[in-house]
């Protein structure tokens, strides 16, 4: 995964790390994925390996490291009522 440029430690990232997160954590795909505002299929193919847009990284990074928790990211998702949250910004809708 290519990151270095937004000062991402790749160990967060990792397909292998994040499923095995989600599995302790005893949530399904689609609980742990939507905090960052994937959908479940999406997610899937991230634990699978598929590279992972920078928007999602971030959050990422962010939630592993504690900076943000599961009521910031819920709050942001609830502040914008009419923003459909996706993997990718240009897929966003208003």
């Amino acid at each position: 995964m290519k990151y270095d440029g937004l000062g991402l430690d790749n160990k967060f990232l990792r397909a292998d790390v994040l499923r095995e997160f989600r599995i302790a954590r005893r949530e399904t795909q689609t609980k742990f994925w939507r905090r960052f505002g994937v959908t479940q299929s999406r997610g899937s193919r991230f634990e699978l390996g598929t590279e992972i847009p920078p928007s999602v990284a971030i959050l990422i990074k962010l939630y592993f490291e504690g900076t943000v928790s599961d009521g910031d990211l819920w709050r942001a998702r609830r502040s914008s009522p009419g923003l459909k949250l996706t993997a990718h910004a240009s897929e966003a809708s208003i």
